[in-house]
């Protein structure tokens, strides 16, 4: 930024990007190097964000295999393998914890999201009960009843959501990420 405005800069590295909001030379930037996920919350040259985003990771079952169409045993088999699932585990091994597990078939920040949707129990982790598991405002309920027949046939398994990340340098205020995950420039001010 400067006092005409802001200045973009294009990187082809983000690692060099934010080497460069490290020492002062770039002020934001809107997602964080592979490299620095494990560390970018703790290094005093930067101001980090990681909070929860708008995208929702998945995996989905064709409806049509045998064993895990819509009938009771595709269904029990889909709970069965959701359950199997230590998301916790895999967003500390793949993201060094910058992700969020799904609870929901939708993100935290998407109207409508809620930790407590009836049959969300299928997205815990509980190897013994996928191992033997035989469970069978207006708007806002309508889309949550949505979700309890998502859970019950589970065309897909919710794994996590991505957070949205992103440092800026130490003189920089007001730095924060929109729901998109974008710099919210008209707050940011240069010291």
């Amino acid at each position: 930024m400067n006092a005409l405005g802001v200045w973009f800069m294009v990187y082809t590295d983000p690692q060099s990007a934010y080497a460069d909001v490290e020492a002062g030379n770039l002020d934001s930037m809107n997602t964080v190097p592979t490299s620095a996920l494990s560390t970018f919350e703790s290094d005093d040259q930067v101001q980090a964000v990681n909070e929860p985003g708008n995208v929702s990771q998945s995996f989905t079952f064709a409806a049509n295999q045998k064993h895990f169409s819509l009938d009771d045993e595709g269904r029990l088999r889909r709970a069965a393998v959701s359950m199997a699932i230590d998301r916790e585990q895999i967003i500390d091994k793949v993201s060094n914890g910058t992700n969020t597990p799904a609870v929901d078939f939708t993100a935290p920040l998407i109207p409508g999201y809620s930790e407590s949707v009836p049959g969300n129990e299928v997205l815990q982790y509980n190897p013994d009960k996928a191992n033997t598991e035989s469970s069978d405002d207006a708007a806002k309920q309508d889309y949550q009843q949505a979700q309890e027949i998502l859970f019950k046939d589970l065309p897909a398994v919710p794994l996590w959501y991505a957070n949205n990340k992103g440092v800026a340098a130490k003189n920089v205020k007001g730095f924060t990420l929109t729901w998109q995950g974008i710099e919210d420039y008209r707050n940011m001010t240069k010291e």
